[in-house]
C-alpha cells in the first residue's frame, strides 16, 4: 500500500499508470489469498504443499557457525570444518569387526 502511495506522486499528472499499478496489485493480492485459501482446504489430502509454503515463508537460515579446532583457534572455512567433524565422528563411531559375525543356520 505505501509502495503505491509513493507512486501516485511520481506518476503526477497521468493517474492512468496508477490504477494499472492497483489493478496488477489487488489481482497479485486476491491471487496469493486463493493460493493460501486452497492450501488451507488441501491440508489434509496434500500436507507436503502446505509444509513446503510454510518453509518458503519462513526467513530464518540456519547455518554452521565457526568451529573450534584442536589447537583452539576458530575456523570459519568450510572445508576445514568438514575435517574437524570428520575427525570428531570418526573418534566417536566404533568400526565393527565383519568378518567375525556369526553364521545364523535356517
Amino acid at each position: 500500500m505505501k509502495k503505491i502511495s509513493v507512486d501516485w506522486g511520481s506518476f503526477g499528472l497521468h493517474p492512468c499508470n496508477y490504477r494499472e499499478k492497483r489493478i496488477h496489485y489487488t489481482l497479485t493480492r486476491n491471487l496469493c489469498r486463493d493460493f493460501e485459501r486452497e492450501l488451507a482446504a488441501n491440508l489434509k489430502d496434500n500436507s507436503k504443499d502446505f509444509w513446503t509454503y510454510c518453509k518458503s515463508k519462513l526467513n530464518n537460515k540456519t547455518g554452521l557457525g565457526d568451529i573450534q579446532n584442536e589447537d583452539g583457534s576458530l575456523t570459519s572455512d568450510d572445508h576445514e570444518k568438514a575435517e574437524i567433524l570428520n575427525k570428531y565422528f570418526t573418534s566417536v563411531f566404533t568400526r565393527e569387526d565383519t568378518y567375525t559375525i556369526p553364521i545364523v543356520n535356517e
